[in-house]
């Protein structure tokens, strides 16, 4: 589908993790914060740009799957650490790993 409607927001949709509830959490306060206009998106060109550059890196050492798009169990870390980043949170870390 060619779906080009940057208002439309799924939380929690389509998202493997090995933590879902806190995955899942972090989706909810992107989400408010997008809508309150507390995290700014960037231009579609660069969303896309984005993509293609997360599909190269996961074909280039996942294995082919149907759900290699929403697996986010091998890297659920780096993606936690994101969305933080984007609302401007710090990914803070405990003892040895800070």
């Amino acid at each position: 589908a060619n779906v080009r409607d940057i208002n439309l927001a799924f939380c929690g949709s389509e998202c493997a993790s090995v933590c879902n509830i806190m995955t899942y959490g972090l989706h909810a306060e992107w989400i408010s914060r997008l809508l309150s206009g507390g995290v700014a998106l960037p231009s579609e060109g660069e969303m896309r740009a984005e993509c293609e550059v997360m599909k190269a890196w996961k074909r280039s050492w996942m294995p082919e799957t149907s759900k290699r798009a929403n697996l986010v169990m091998l890297h659920q870390t780096h993606y936690h650490d994101q969305l933080l980043r984007d609302m401007g949170e710090a990914p803070g870390r405990k003892g040895c790993l800070s």
